[in-house]
């Protein structure tokens, strides 16, 4: 039981799935870093992820931060917003990697 009264299941596994995809997306910041660095990416696709990646991380530990004032559409554009970008962004490093890297065949 919460301070604030009990809480209905739904809400439990609505918040339990909130704080997994924000866990998959912590773990996905280290792979996307990679393929940002080592991938034969053209410079200005390589400056767009690396944009987005700096910002994302930086979003997020403002978001957590103790001190910034936050906004109530600031704090849930930041929650509800920088984990599908993350996400997003490693799906699309994955079709990139897909197409610059040729597969190899079987021998």
């Amino acid at each position: 039981m919460l301070a604030c009264g009990s809480i209905s299941r739904e809400a439990i596994n609505a918040i339990l799935i909130f704080l997994a995809i924000w866990g998959i997306a912590i773990l996905l910041v280290l792979p996307n870093l990679w393929m940002i660095m080592f991938l034969n990416l053209p410079k200005r696709l390589r400056d767009v992820h690396a944009t987005l990646l700096v910002g994302c991380v930086i979003g997020a530990i403002l978001l957590f931060a103790p001190g910034f004032y936050h906004s109530q559409l600031a704090v849930m554009a930041g929650a509800f917003g920088i984990p599908p970008l993350v996400i997003g962004q490693f799906v699309h490093l994955l079709v990139v990697r897909r197409k610059i890297v040729p597969r190899k065949s079987p021998d």
